[in-house]
């Protein structure tokens, strides 16, 4: 079985790594890809944010290489966290680090990859905030091809 297992770093997120060492010890030969995904950061505006509607223009400077290295590096930190919980639990696995907006990566790997189960963690938001802002598992929920666990946080 081809596991995709996502994470943001969160609680939830690292949770379903662990889902993942579980669900892929159901069946031998499964391997669990861990992604993470950091959105785009091209620009920043240099002062306060200004809706464009009130006539002042907000202007806006190229995000310094540093600023996107140690971007990388904070993704590229929870793979290894990742890693780490899957090689203890003696799962084969793989990492992917992309950029671009969560929900369209994972589904768009998902299908790339022809992946069976993804896994991603429920942020917790509430029912309120996820149905005025919507949410990256809601949307993978709704447009992946395969099947999808949403690991919710046990409290």
């Amino acid at each position: 079985m081809k596991i995709l297992a996502c994470t943001d770093g969160s609680e939830t997120g690292m949770k379903a790594i662990e889902m993942a060492a579980k669900v892929a010890s159901w069946e031998e030969g499964s391997e669990v890809t861990a992604i993470f995904v950091h959105k785009p950061i091209q620009t920043m505006p240099t002062h306060g944010y200004v809706p464009h509607h009130y006539g002042e223009r907000t202007e806006r400077v190229e995000i310094p290489q540093k600023v996107r290295d140690d971007l990388l590096s904070q993704g590229e930190h929870m793979l290894d966290k990742a890693g780490e919980i899957l090689e203890a639990k003696n799962v084969t696995y793989r990492t992917q680090l992309k950029e671009g907006h969560p929900a369209a990566a994972i589904v768009a790997y998902a299908q790339e990859k022809d992946i069976d189960l993804i896994l991603i963690g429920d942020r917790g938001h509430s029912k309120l905030k996820r149905v005025l802002l919507g949410s990256v598992s809601s949307a993978v929920v709704q447009e992946a091809n395969c099947h999808v666990m949403v690991v919710k946080d046990k409290k």
